[in-house]
């Protein structure tokens, strides 16, 4: 309840002054709203029409309204109350442009924000009264939805008080809707009267009345009344009077003619008033002779823009079910009506209209275009199977000509063959001449064009060989979104399927190269990596092993001519007969491309009698093989292998090889040796620059670097300095920290060669940053210093944004490898908030592996590298200026106390002066800004860490936690500043406070002792009763200390009533927010984009923590939003990593993924629900 503070009370007064009312006004609503006076003090306000209100005054109230909305307490259920007295049924003015009236009165199932069923109706239909288009079906289905019994609808309308008759006429159209549900539109009848004929017995039935008795025969008349008197006030000012009075008459009585149908001119428009009249008309005309002529009317003035509304109001399935007759009974043009029924795909009507119709129908059937006439000519298969053959060879002529018409667009030398193969008069070899350019004016959609026109193709007829020439071409072209549709036999493949394209293809002339051709384009295609390995295992299995059999040295050969996923397809193809192929799959050893590396060295493993052929290998003159062979042996793991693998040490020069074989054997370098064992520098040198191996670096050393000295102060040779970075550009795919580049840059000027190669960053980013010289990163990454610390962070946040994650994701890898203390802090940061998922998980990756070699988790690690900004023990630092010296502490706010020699604060630190030891003064002044501001960046990232372990509970050991939060300066403020808990099995057991002399507090503020093995946590105020809140702000209060996390005021969501048993949380649905915004928010608080769908579009955002993730789903929009209205419809929950992403992956938290409510924490459905309260807010609300 709203606290009687004048705070409060001044708000409210000055709002409702706004709106106009007096003071003796608003001081009965304040009375009610602070609680002093029941509802009884409502009694004798003076309802008004709130449409009539100034914008500034319907935004005034709305805000307020807000306000208290946003926290979700019984405040806003009362100022609802009010507004209601106040304005009834037109208070739905407030949600033009705000998000919370929308959201509270479209949610389904909910409690109305305390509004009786019947006054949220008359509030919702006053809405829909004043929305057309898809807003107006939206909320005529919501009222559907919750209306329990007809008389809600009917008690409703006594709140109807504006000055249109909008909302009584959607309260009758529903009444009758409900009251009614079964009569349905009666179908029409064989003989001459036909549809006409129901008409007519509707007349014969009810007379010019309704045929309706006692109280609904009266509502009825009310309905049809506002219906015919809103007519004749939207029909066009150049009908006359005299037209109006006959129009009307003619409705009311009966007396409808064509004459009369023309006198209304262009009555339907799509507009309000089309959307209100025609739309509830429509919806109960097999009630009304009066109601039916009013959608006659209407269709005679514009059917194109009357079926579409009456197709969304369909809600007694009249149109969908029985609207074959209605050409004949609302005198339509027929073949008008027939082709706006093959664009909708409305079946059952062109089904109705082929059987009376033909002729017209086929007439259609020849204007359609093809997507159209595929339809027709399905409906036609169903309803005629001999008119279907009859016209299947016409048909199947146009489709032939369509689809050559796209494959032929583009005039060249082949258009000719093209035609000629089509058509079965040349093999499909004739098109090899022309292959290369075909490929070269391949179009990116016209793949996806072509999918569109053949899915009309039956499965099997006489049009089967042109189909699959036609996928030959397609492939041939290099077309590969061709494969984008359903029937993508490589998505989610059958085997079945899978092998019968391949047969398709092979009859339509394919030979072996190509067809592994076409398997590459359409593997390429593909999102998700499981369909990917089980086409590659179908392929080998299905389709290649019979090739090779049949022709083993022409596929072999193809195999080792393809590119990296045919030659590892050829491996796994080999691999089902290795003793036959033993010697070609290990040729493979010098293969360079990674996933043929990878897939030959699981095929090796298995291979364990090969062992000679592999010891072989360790001397081959190639890198390569030898360096498959020390995998192999390694993963075998037989002790007898060790000699033969040190003797390969031994006479090992090659950096990459020897740093495997020693991690392999487990051996250690000497500290004076170079990783290339007894070599010294030079040698080294000479080794790393062998083959002319330097040319790789030329693009950076068009001009000269900065000169680079060793610490006995000789200058660094340019060769010496480029085989440093030879190291970085030889690691291939895997670069890092390098033994040799270590060796070498160990004798060198830190600060001078930190320089060398922050140029050398400076001169990659120059040149495009291209990703095949990413060794750059790390290079400069591990020697760049500070500076580079701030240029690799910097790009990190602007890559992504310019398509470049990829890079973006070596960036924070070769971060988290650089030995500045910062950098890991950084790469921390990332990985707990980023707006680029991608990015995020590869700062995660690196801090999972830096943790692992430690021996501890990432969140261990993220406390480990806590910066202590240079403070003792006792929480201070000093700063030196010689003459004078300054001690700085942190205070519980976060920010920076400076004291002199005296102990006398100071606003801030002291320039230097003149009696300071200028060096040591201006240095010490240096430190402390850059303490400053690292502070800051510190406290935020730390803020940021907390709230996350607020939301997802993390717990701590008691020494853990000791060492963290009271022994590091930056930590010691959020120690005193939050309420912690002592948790046994997750169950809170005892709480307590941190205080500054170092002990611990109960909530009765007595001392406690800490449990060596206790194991503590944040607190989260759903944990604790009222009382326990209440004395712990008390406290807090009295020590003058202000949360640095917001605990134990924050919001507390729990699962509601109707939400037991539920498996998504609807309370936000029907909120109407801007795309942007809408993303924008979602990702500052750590929520991510879902699936790439449909059109480029997504429907969801996703988060995940721990062991549980939430899913929001939405109306959808496209990547990057379109500053467009989305809907949002509800929230999911499910156990993390059991979902899906990709684009085009359809994945989702649908019933078989999703948790039931209960089975989410109570801690984690609060916080995803209070972070969805913040994103659905709107800005003032914010």
């Amino acid at each position: 309840m709203i606290q009687p503070k004048r705070t409060y009370g001044d708000k409210i007064m000055e709002t409702l002054e706004k709106i106009g009312l007096s003071e003796q006004e608003r001081e009965k609503i304040f009375s009610y709203v602070s609680g002093e006076r029941g509802e009884e003090a409502l009694q004798g306000l003076t309802a008004r029409d709130f449409y009539q209100l100034a914008e500034t005054q319907l935004e005034a109230a709305a805000a307020l309204f807000s306000h208290f909305c946003d926290r979700h307490s019984e405040e806003a259920k009362k100022m609802l109350r009010v507004l209601f007295t106040l304005g009834q049924s037109t208070c739905g003015a407030l949600e033009r442009g705000n998000y919370a009236w929308r959201y509270s009165f479209m949610r389904e199932g909910k409690d109305f924000w305390g509004l009786k069923p019947e006054e949220w109706l008359s509030v919702v239909a006053e809405i829909a009264g004043r929305n057309n288009d898809t807003r107006f079906s939206y909320l005529m289905d919501q009222m559907i939805k919750q209306t329990k019994t007809p008389e809600y609808l009917l008690s409703a309308m006594k709140y109807c008080i504006g000055d249109m008759a909008n909302g009584r006429l959607i309260l009758l159209s529903l009444y009758f809707l409900r009251k009614y549900p079964d009569k349905k539109l009666e179908e029409p009848k064989e003989g001459a009267a036909g549809a006409k004929g129901i008409l007519n017995r509707l007349v014969s039935a009810f007379g010019n009345g309704n045929g309706l008795s006692g109280e609904d025969a009266e509502l009825m008349r009310q309905y049809e009344t506002i219906v015919c008197n809103t007519i004749e006030d939207a029909l066009p000012s150049s009908v006359s009077k005299a037209s109006r009075f006959q129009i009307a008459r003619a409705l009311k009585e009966g007396s409808m003619t064509d004459e009369i149908r023309s006198l209304a001119g262009p009555l339907a428009q799509n507009n309000l008033i089309t959307w209100l009249i025609c739309g509830t008309a429509f919806m109960n005309m097999a009630l009304s002779p009066c109601l039916m002529r009013t959608v006659d009317l209407y269709l005679a003035s514009d059917m194109n823009c009357c079926l579409p509304i009456m197709e969304q109001l369909d809600f007694r399935r009249d149109l969908h079910e029985r609207g074959g007759s209605f050409d004949e009974l609302f005198h339509l043009d027929s073949k008008s009506y027939i082709s706006w029924a093959a664009i909708r795909k409305q079946g059952k009507i062109l089904c109705s209209q082929l059987k009376k119709n033909k002729e017209l129908y086929l007439e259609c059937l020849k204007e359609a275009d093809l997507e159209q006439m595929n339809y027709m000519m399905n409906v036609v298969r169903s309803a005629d199977p001999k008119l279907y053959k009859t016209l299947q060879s016409s048909a199947g002529m146009r489709r032939r000509d369509a689809v050559i018409k796209v494959l032929t667009e583009e005039k060249g030398p082949e258009t000719q063959t093209l035609i000629d193969y089509l058509y079965g008069r040349v093999p499909f070899s004739a098109l090899y001449p022309y292959e290369e350019q075909m490929a070269k004016n391949s179009h990116f959609y016209r793949g996806y064009r072509l999918r569109n026109l053949l899915d009309g193709f039956p499965a099997k007829d006489e049009n089967r060989e042109f189909f699959n020439r036609c996928q030959a071409c397609t492939f041939l072209r290099q077309e590969g979104y061709f494969m984008s549709s359903g029937k993508n036999p490589f998505y989610q493949p059958k085997e079945e399927a899978f092998a019968g394209f391949f047969k398709d293809m092979e009859e339509a002339g394919m030979d072996e190269a190509h067809l592994l051709k076409t398997f590459i384009l359409n593997v390429k295609s593909l999102y998700l990596d499981s369909d990917k390995e089980r086409c590659f295992e179908l392929a080998a299995r299905r389709v290649f092993l019979y090739k090779l059999r049949a022709n083993p040295e022409a596929v072999m050969e193809v195999f080792r001519e393809s590119e990296a996923e045919g030659r590892r397809l050829g491996l796994m193809t080999m691999a089902l007969m290795a003793k036959e192929y033993k010697k070609e799959i290990l040729s493979y050893t010098k293969d360079t491309a990674k996933s043929v590396r990878e897939e030959l060295l699981k095929i090796l493993e298995e291979q364990k009698d090969w062992k000679d052929d592999i010891l072989v290998l360790l001397s081959d003159k190639k890198a390569g093989p030898r360096e498959a062979a020390v995998y192999v042996l390694a993963a075998w793991n037989d002790v007898s292998d060790r000699p033969a693998l040190e003797a390969a040490l031994e006479k090992e020069k090659n950096a990459k090889v020897r740093r495997l074989l020693i991690q392999v054997l487990g051996v250690k370098e000497e500290a004076n040796e170079s990783s290339a064992g007894v070599l010294k520098r030079e040698d080294l040198v000479k080794a790393l620059h062998k083959g002319g191996k330097s040319r790789t670096l030329s693009w950076a050393f068009q001009t000269p670097f900065p000169a680079v000295h060793f610490e006995n102060g000789e200058e660094a040779s340019v060769e010496y300095l480029q085989a440093i970075l030879l190291c970085y550009a030889g690691a291939g795919t895997s670069p890092g920290v390098n033994k040799d580049a270590e060796f070498l840059a160990g004798d060198l000027k830190k600060e001078e060669f930190s320089l060398y190669v922050n140029e050398l960053f400076d001169r990659f980013m120059e040149q495009g940053a291209e990703a095949k010289k990413k060794w750059v990163l790390y290079a400069a990454s591990i020697h760049g210093g500070d500076l580079m610390v701030k240029k690799l962070y910097r790009q990190i946040q602007e890559w992504p944004a310019n398509a470049r994650g990829a890079m973006a994701c070596e960036a924070v890898n070769a971060l988290a490898l650089s030995p500045v203390s910062e950098a890991l802090l950084k790469v921390d940061g990332i990985a707990s908030k980023f707006k680029f998922r991608q990015v995020k998980a590869a700062a995660a990756k690196a801090l999972e592996f830096a943790a692992g070699q430690l021996g501890i988790t990432r969140e261990e690690l993220s406390d480990r590298i806590v910066p202590d900004l240079g403070f003792n023990e006792r929480m201070e630092r000093v700063f030196d200026y010689g003459a004078r010296s300054f001690t700085v502490s942190i205070t519980p706010e976060l920010e920076i106390q400076v004291r002199d020699q005296e102990g006398r604060k100071l606003k801030n630190m002291p320039a230097p002066g003149k009696r300071d030891e200028e060096d040591k003064a201006a240095r010490a002044y240096e430190e402390f800004k850059a303490m400053k501001k690292q502070l800051k960046t510190v406290a935020a990232s730390q803020k940021q860490r907390l709230e996350l372990a607020l939301s997802s509970g993390r717990m701590w050991k008691k020494e853990d936690w000791v060492e963290l939060f009271t022994k590091k300066p930056v930590m010691h403020p959020f120690a005193i500043g939050l309420i912690w808990g002592i948790y046994k099995e997750e169950t809170l057991t005892g709480s307590f406070r941190y205080m500054e002399d170092g002990s611990f507090n109960t909530v009765d503020e007595e001392e406690l002792e800490l449990p060596e093995d206790a194991v503590i946590g944040l607190i989260h105020p759903i944990e604790l009763s009222k009382e326990e809140r209440d004395a712990w702000k008390e406290q807090l209060e009295d020590y003058e200390i202000i949360q640095p996390v917001e605990q134990l005021g924050r919001t507390v969501y729990l699962i509601s009533e109707e939400e037991a048993g539920q498996k998504a949380v609807e309370r936000f649905e029907g909120v109407i927010l801007n795309d942007l915004s809408l993303i924008g928010k979602m990702q500052a608080l750590g929520w991510y984009t879902g699936s790439v769908q449909d059109a480029g579009c997504f429907y969801t955002f996703y988060r995940e923590d721990g062991k549980l993730g939430a899913e929001l789903h939405f109306s959808g929009t496209y990547i990057g939003g379109q500053n467009e209205e989305v809907t949002i419809e509800d929230v999911r929950f499910y156990p993390a990593g059991t979902i899906e992403r990709g684009s085009y992956v359809y994945d989702e938290a649908d019933d078989k993924k999703a948790l039931l409510l209960e089975q989410v924490p109570p801690r984690y459905f609060s916080e995803i629900i209070l972070q969805l309260s913040k994103v659905t807010a709107s800005k003032k609300e914010q």
